[in-house]
């Protein structure tokens, strides 16, 4: 055998663990972003919601492990809330006050420390909730338990669907038009958190204006502070709500349009940081990205909910 049939057959099997390592790599290369995104991926949990009066949104919540109680879901709180007899019952040390703002004000209330919320097996931990006799919800909701703000909400990212009556937290933004939002604004000096202010066109004139996007909202609603930018009709109309009825208007946020409006104009000094209220009801669905800081209105199609069992015990913390 000569020199050069031995120097091939020498190097076989180096060569061969050299491919088999190569190709290793190569499937590796082609395979990791792919068991990446599997794994980061967040999945879905799926919730049910019973809609009342066509527009509020009521899910069941456990409280420190008690429950499930009837709970108000509000993107226009910045807070969560709970009556005095829940907060008694799970046993919630009172740790202070916090300034809790309605239409009509703001008022000093006990705030207390929860142990964890959960809906589905969407969870939050070790987080304060305000303790209030919320004796304007329970006219609108009898029977309801406590607010579910945006500080439990702003954990996840969320898929409304009005239509179907569910509410997804987590899994992959739907295809749409990403319009963005500020979480953060100002209120009398002290600076704001746990809000979603969407940019609002009215009647196609260029001044865009910060409105509360509010699942808790029926009526698109313009604070008194606004009155001097916008063609307010005379007092003598026919009032609704504390405020009067304005002409019938057309709103666009993004390229998304309501046409023939109603806008109600309030006389009322809102103790808010925005310029009125968007309902969240006036879409079918709504994708409300925490993470990504933009909504997608009306998106087309969204991540396939999961079952219960493979999500995860804790998100979003």
């Amino acid at each position: 055998m000569s020199m050069a049939t031995l120097i091939p057959d020498r190097c076989t099997f180096l060569q061969r663990c050299y491919l088999a390592v190569l190709c290793l790599l190569c499937w590796a290369g082609l395979l990791l972003p792919e068991l990446i995104a599997a794994q980061t991926a967040p999945p879905v949990e799926e919730v049910k919601f019973h809609l009342q009066d066509g527009y509020l949104i009521l899910v069941q919540a456990r409280v420190n492990g008690f429950g499930p109680y009837p709970f108000l879901v509000d993107t226009g709180s910045s807070r969560t809330v709970i009556d005095p007899q829940l907060a008694q019952h799970v046993r919630g040390p009172v740790v202070g006050q916090a300034h809790l703002s309605m239409p009509s004000g703001q008022r000093r209330v006990n705030l207390v420390q929860l142990d964890e919320i959960r809906v589905g097996r969407a969870i939050v931990s070790d987080s304060g909730a305000m303790i209030d006799s919320m004796k304007q919800v329970k006219l609108l909701i009898p029977g309801v338990r406590g607010i579910l703000g945006e500080d439990f909400l702003s954990r996840f990212d969320l898929l409304i669907d009005f239509e179907q009556q569910t509410l997804s937290f987590g899994g992959t933004a739907p295809t749409g038009e990403r319009c963005r939002f500020f979480s953060g604004g100002s209120y009398k000096g002290s600076l704001t958190s746990n809000r979603i202010l969407v940019e609002t066109l009215l009647d196609e004139k260029e001044n865009r204006i910060p409105l509360t996007l509010d699942t808790g909202a029926k009526i698109t609603e313009i604070y008194s502070s606004e009155k001097k930018s916008l063609a307010v009709v005379s007092r003598g109309e026919a009032s609704r709500g504390g405020g009067v009825t304005r002409r019938r208007m057309t709103l666009r946020i993004g390229s998304t349009t309501v046409k023939d409006h109603e806008v109600l104009q309030s006389w009322r000094d809102a103790a808010f940081d925005s310029s009125g209220l968007l309902p969240a009801v006036l879409f079918r669905r709504i994708y409300i990205s925490h993470s990504g800081g933009y909504v997608v209105l009306n998106p087309e199609n969204a991540a396939e909910p999961v079952s219960s069992e493979s999500m995860p015990s804790t998100i979003g913390q």
